[in-house]
């Protein structure tokens, strides 16, 4: 039965961190409420529109598209006193627009990209200028409290309210002009409401009742609770936080509106399908392309002519002699072209990549499905020879369904920007922009979050969020791990955190730009979407999805650093070596190229970088191109987690392992060894045994990975009936599609694995062939990334390539290759110093090409002293770029005014003085090695600070050498974790520098999280409450210490970027300052013991602390211990934490023990000393807890 109301007046979730109503949801709400159509007006925002279009149409629900909108006097004053002075909100007023039609569609969206394009101060406004000039096919309500009229009233001021009134009423007219009356249960609300009443019948106005819906349910309060403070970043208990002041913004039924209005509103239920009645637009969605006219100097022409001519063309250049096969593949892709519209699309592409090309941008050989082109490897747009590779053209561009071509361009990452301008001025400003996105609160950071509103230590969430499988919902999570499941059963704090997250995964967290996404329009794209400005970057405030079912075009403009890094190697290669390189002409059989593969020597080798990668490599033994491109495919969490990498590296090396199911499959699986890697495979089997066409294939394809029971059930049917009636049996059939349903999941898009390998192969081959020019480019390509650089670095060290400091006579502008004594070098390039600009680089370069300095006063007397100052001058010797004139840079640095002003006065004996070793001046800065030596760490130090590593040497070496230090290192441990993740469950000891402390605040109190750095890499640390507490006075910048922990590995899967990662952290449990450990370990043996191993008869001290906040069931014996152990105090909450979730009560307990000599706590003021007599009730407290694995440390005294 449908009802007399239709709500107005709500906010889903792109009202971002404010409204939290899904639109499926939404939809399906107001089905069940019988309500024929409805509103969504989010606030400044229409982003959600074509998903709620659709999905409204879909359930025949009315859709209408609208938005709450924010309004000030003058859009372009951006001055918060100024606004405040003028009595405004600085935000400005809400103002609720609803679309009548496609004019008030196109002018909503003309609005709302004014606002963010021209008005934007702290939320995008308008101004009443822009509203007058487009306002037609808009249906306005006069808002909630936050609106003009509203506000005005609540003010008392009848001036502006009459004012408002009049400019409304003289835009919108009564017809389109309605009051809106709201209660939420709030005072402000009964006065507005009073004086809206008596205005609507003074004036003769109609009214309607909206509820200003934040939230489905009444039960959603809370969540919505939890949403504004992740948006304020506040804690649930802070005070003075944005919170709504009653649990009623949410999704009123009609009756429960009924209830609060009665009967003497009944016009004002009606008059909300009054609107709905008067709102017809009509959306023109999924089948009309906006796609621009390819023109020649502004000419259109016959694209599919012009497209055939490029093809034949070039036909000769990639096949010398073509066959027949290769003639017909190309008339049939050009005819699927031509028929389904898409000439000038491929010449729109071919052009913008063409151009990059003439102007010197390196291309990237292909990216996605468009490999499978033959017409786009002929002009140009891939560098991927389809045929050679058995790529599919349907994978790319299905004939049998009617949706746009989707080609991805790799570019340089530096130029990239220089052909998205060339394609806005071709095409026009108003008709490119980017693609906007948003970020959505995923499982693990919607439990992430909600443990930080909700008080608990982070360590809580971590603890869940691991507990989630990747890819998993928080609600596929609990059925399918038993673990979360009984946390969720029995422990109330754990229910509490999930309840709420599953409440919150989904909603939208962040809009920003895409990182790649353009689109290119045949009309101005205000017309379609909205704009927003984000960082000057004008971009849709649509998503991708939301732009293809408007018809616009989009493509993917992307910023490879490894496009830069091959082109740089290829110009060293040729200024240093006189070579002319053709990198896609290589040999793809080259033995040196294998074999560091083989080694898993990758460090810089495209896609292959990372440490899991380079184990796989190891074991795998690639032996040609067609095994690195299944190596790229298979290293993703699917195929690792299902053993499919595990069975093709078997099979590879023992083809008696491999096992067809009919013999038909070798042809399609021979080149994997009989694993299924590819998508394209699962066509092939389909075309092979169902006697589907590739279309039809591709279809299948599509299908299984939307993993829709009815859909594949569907196909299913289609596929068993194929098979038999080609030949096979039903059993066959049956097991045939059941394998590749399985793997569907798993199977990767070859074309553009193929591409990938391409490259791959080329970074191996410079690496293999060319490692100084190679690395020489990489550390260029990483000059501001610190970290980057310090493993380029060591991979320099491990292939013995020496890199040189900067130096003032010989670095270029970045890092380049040296030759002396027909020796290659790489030197550090004058880019790579911190703060020194490009304005004094091309000073210090220019000066010495006519004649090199000769020492630092001739470098003061012949630079600019405009250009090169003082602090510029100490950043240069402190880096080390007068090292080869003046070796001892400490001396120099600190002598520094001195030279300035001997240099001033010109005095041409200073330097002479210095060598002579006959003046003052040479006492200050004369070298000597012992001073050099002991200093060392202090030069180390200020290197850090000018070049952002450590270079010459590292503090860690020092200490490790002068020490006899035997700890590993930090690439060390990464390798080792990797290989054997058992070991995960060990302790281990590093030493390091502290960089990139940060810290943040938990219910447990303060923690930090640091990065620890040493010659070979990084690892970050945490350090959660009871241990910063404890060690924070050592957390300090630059400090060298040393830290005990366990390893966390979380592996990332980056299908976009350039590189698999995994990321490694340490928990810690103890840190030390280096000096202190030394010390210790030259008095002491540290011995790893079980507690059943006390020996009562040893003198030992106790250190104990738990949360006294949370309690759990064996209070009595915790009661019992302290009592025993009156005297002890507990500074801190913990040191090394051990979390247990009780089972029988909800509740937890965290506890740490450590027992150490009573010598070791003598020096801790805040300890007490036990006697040996209560180790019996230690190990009677401790085997209560049941805790697992638990080990005790003793010091004996030597």
């Amino acid at each position: 039965m449908k009802t007399e109301f239709i709500h107005l007046h709500l906010h889903t979730i792109y009202s971002i961190l404010d409204g939290m109503i899904k639109i499926e949801n939404l939809i399906k709400k107001v089905k069940e409420e019988g309500m024929p159509g409805v509103a969504i007006t989010d606030h400044g925002s229409i982003s959600g529109a074509i998903n709620f279009y659709e999905k409204a149409l879909e359930n025949e629900i009315k859709p209408i598209i609208g938005a709450e909108l924010y309004i000030t006097n003058d859009r372009h004053i951006k001055s918060k006193a100024k606004l405040e002075q003028e009595d405004l909100r600085y935000t400005g007023y809400h103002l609720l627009l609803l679309a009548k039609d496609i004019e008030g569609y196109k002018n909503l969206c003309k609005l709302i990209t004014i606002g963010y394009t021209e008005g934007f101060y702290y939320k995008p406004r308008i101004d009443k200028e822009v509203l007058s000039k487009y306002s037609k096919g808009l249906i306005m309500l006069s808002s909630c409290l936050a609106g003009e009229i509203p506000q005005a009233i609540l003010k008392d001021d009848e001036k502006k309210l009459k004012e408002a009134l009049d400019y409304y009423l003289s835009i919108f007219g009564k017809d389109n002009f309605y009051i809106e009356l709201q209660y939420h249960n709030l005072e402000e609300q009964r006065k507005v409401n009073t004086k809206l009443i008596q205005l609507s019948k003074k004036l003769n106005l109609k009214r309607v009742i909206t509820n200003d819906a934040h939230y489905l349910l009444k039960e959603h309060a809370n969540p919505h609770d939890i949403l504004l403070c992740i948006q304020t970043k506040k804690r649930i208990d802070e005070p003075n936080r944005l919170r709504f002041k009653t649990q009623e913004f949410y999704l009123k039924s009609y009756n429960e509106l009924y209830n609060i209005w009665g009967d003497d509103f009944k016009d004002a239920f009606l008059n909300t399908l009054e609107i709905l009645e008067k709102a017809n637009l009509e959306l023109k969605l999924n089948s009309i392309y906006y796609l621009p006219k390819y023109t020649v100097n502004g000419k259109e022409i016959d694209s599919f002519e012009f497209l055939k001519k490029l093809c034949l063309e070039n036909l000769p250049k990639k096949y010398p002699n073509p066959d027949q096969n290769i003639i017909d593949r190309m008339e049939y892709e050009l005819k699927v072209i031509n028929d389904m519209g898409f000439s000038d699309y491929f010449l729109i592409v071919w052009d913008f990549i063409n151009w990059a090309k003439s102007k010197g941008i390196p291309v990237g050989p292909g990216r996605g499905s468009v490999g499978g082109s033959l017409v786009a490897y002929l002009i140009g747009i891939t560098n991927v020879d389809p045929l050679k590779y058995g790529l599919l053209f349907e994978r790319f561009l299905n004939p049998g369904r009617k949706s746009l071509p989707d080609i991805d361009t790799d570019f340089c990452q530096l130029r990239r920007d220089e052909v998205i301008e060339y394609i806005t001025e071709k095409y026009g400003k108003t008709k490119v922009a980017h693609i906007g996105t948003f970020g959505t609160l995923k499982a693990k950071a919607a439990i992430r979050d909600a443990t930080r509103v909700l008080g608990y230590p982070a360590s809580f969430g971590d603890y869940l969020a691991k507990m989630i499988p990747f890819n998993y919902s928080i609600k596929e999570a609990l059925q399918e791990n038993k673990e979360l499941q009984k946390e969720y059963h029995e422990n109330k704090d754990v229910r509490k955190v999930i309840d709420i997250a599953i409440e919150i995964e989904g909603v939208i967290r962040n809009q920003s730009v895409h990182a790649a996404g353009v689109v290119i329009s045949s009309v101005d794209l205000d017309e379609l979407t909205p704009l927003i400005k984000q960082n000057e970057v004008i971009a849709t405030a649509y998503d991708m999805t939301a732009i293809e079912k408007l018809g616009l075009v989009k493509m993917d403009f992307l910023g490879l650093r490894t496009l830069s890094v091959i082109d740089d190697t290829v110009k060293l290669i040729k200024k240093i070596n006189n070579v002319d390189l053709d990198i896609y002409n290589l040999n793809l059989e080259d033995e040196k190229v294998y074999e560091l593969l083989s080694n898993g020597q990758t460090v810089g080798v495209f896609q292959l970088e990372s440490s899991g990668m380079q184990k796989l490599l190891k074991e795998l033994k690639p032996s040609n191109i067609y095994e690195i491109i299944s190596a790229i495919a298979l290293y993703r969490p699917g195929p690792l987690e299902s053993g499919l990498v595990k069975q093709f590296i078997q099979s590879k090396h023992d083809k008696s392992k491999i096992n067809y199911l009919h013999p038909d499959l070798e042809e399609i699986l021979r080149e994997t060894y009989g694993v299924i890697v590819y998508q394209e495979q699962i066509m092939q089997i389909a075309v092979k045994f169902a006697k589907f066409t590739l279309s039809q294939a591709d279809d299948l394809r599509k299908a299984m990975g939307k993993k829709k029971p009815e859909i594949m059930e569907k196909y299913k049917e289609i596929f068993i009936k194929g098979c038999i009636e080609n030949g096979y049996s039903e059993e066959l059939a049956k097991t045939l599609f059941d394998i590749i349903e399985k793997f569907a999941g798993y199977g990767f898009n070859k074309s553009h694995s193929a591409a990938y390998g391409i490259i791959t192969y080329i970074t191996a081959y410079l690496k293999a062939h060319y490692p100084h020019e190679f690395l020489a480019s990489l550390l260029k390509s990483v000059e501001s990334n610190p970290d980057k650089l310090k493993i380029f670095l060591n991979e320099a060290l491990e292939l013995n390539i020496k890199v040189l400091p900067p130096d003032i006579n010989k670095s270029e502008e970045n890092f380049s290759v040296e030759i002396q004594n027909n020796q290659k070098y790489i030197r550090y390039g004058l880019l790579g110093i911190k703060g020194l600009g490009q304005a004094a680089i091309n000073e210090i370069i220019s000066k010495r090409s006519k004649k090199p300095f000769s020492d630092i006063q001739d470098f003061i007397l012949r630079v600019s002293n405009q250009i090169i100052n003082k602090k510029t001058l100490e950043i240069l010797i402190l880096s080390g770029c007068f090292d080869s004139l003046h070796p001892n840079r400490l001396e120099l640095y600190k002598n520094i005014d001195t030279i300035l002003n001997l240099a001033k006065s010109k005095s041409s004996t200073l330097f002479s003085i210095t060598k002579n070793n006959s003046n003052a001046v040479n006492n200050n800065i004369a070298h000597s090695q012992t001073e050099e030596k002991n200093k060392l760490l202090e030069i180390l130090k200020l290197e850090k600070e000018t070049l952002g590593i450590y270079l010459s040497d590292h503090p860690v070496n020092i200490i490790k050498k002068n020490n006899n230090l035997k700890l590993p290192s930090i690439s060390q441990i990464k390798k080792d974790y990797l290989e054997k993740e058992e070991k995960l469950q060990e302790e281990i000891t590093l030493i390091g520098v502290i960089t990139d402390i940060k810290e943040s605040y938990t219910k447990k109190g303060k923690m930090a999280t640091f990065i620890l750095d040493d010659p070979t890499d990084v690892i970050e640390v945490i350090a959660y409450p009871l241990v910063y507490q404890k060690f924070k006075n050592y957390l300090k910048e630059n400090e060298i210490i040393i830290v005990k922990g366990k390893i966390e590995i979380e592996k990332t899967n980056m299908e976009e970027q350039e590189e698999n990662e995994e990321n490694f952290k340490i928990i810690a449990n103890e840190i030390y300052l280096f000096n202190d450990f030394i010390g210790k370990n030259n008095n002491t043996n540290l011995i790893d013991t079980n507690l059943n191993k006390i020996n009562p008869f040893m003198k030992l001290s106790i250190f104990i602390e738990f949360n006294n906040n949370i309690i759990n069931n064996n209070i009595s014996n915790i009661r019992d211990f302290l009592s025993t152990l009156r005297n002890l105090t507990t500074p801190y909450d913990k040191i090394n934490e051990i979390s247990k979730f009780n089972t029988n009560n909800s509740e937890y307990i965290s506890v740490t023990i450590e027992i150490y000599t009573n010598e070791k706590y003598q020096k801790i003021e805040t300890n007490r000393y036990i006697p040996f007599d209560s180790v019996e009730i230690i190990k009677s407290f401790v085997n209560s807890l049941k805790l697992e694995n638990i080990n005790v440390i003793l010091e004996l005294a030597t």
